[in-house]
């Protein structure tokens, strides 16, 4: 995000962590279609005035294109989870957890994320 929505974020005096919801287009975020949505947090206030940076991975996700659209908002009332259960998509991963071990290997992966999504894989 760009320095001056840090200006903007200290002045307003937002709650932290800081979460956004991602949508593709111009929709409102939070709408009730069935848009590609992403909630994430900030790595850095960087990038130049009116842009973004987010990862690649998430780009696939939202299916947003390289200088694509997309709206954010912040989130303050999101509920924290009790528990996830997760489900490997390949058996490679279980090679990989039996080489790192599994909490270290999920660890790693999880900070990545500020938020989890319900049914996001």
């Amino acid at each position: 995000m760009p320095q001056t929505a840090f200006r903007d974020i200290s002045r307003l005096k937002l709650p932290f962590p800081l979460i956004f919801e991602l949508s593709k287009g111009k929709k409102g975020p939070r709408s009730k279609g069935k848009g590609r949505k992403q909630l994430c947090g900030v790595y850095e206030f960087s990038a130049p005035e009116d842009q973004i940076f987010m990862p690649h991975w998430m780009m696939e996700g939202m299916r947003v294109k390289e200088g694509g659209k997309v709206s954010l908002i912040s989130v303050f009332d999101l509920p924290k989870g009790a528990n996830m259960v997760l489900q490997p998509h390949k058996v490679s991963f279980l090679d990989l957890a039996a080489a790192f071990g599994t909490k270290e290997l999920l660890e790693q992966a999880m900070r990545n994320y500020s938020a989890l999504t319900a049914g996001e894989t």
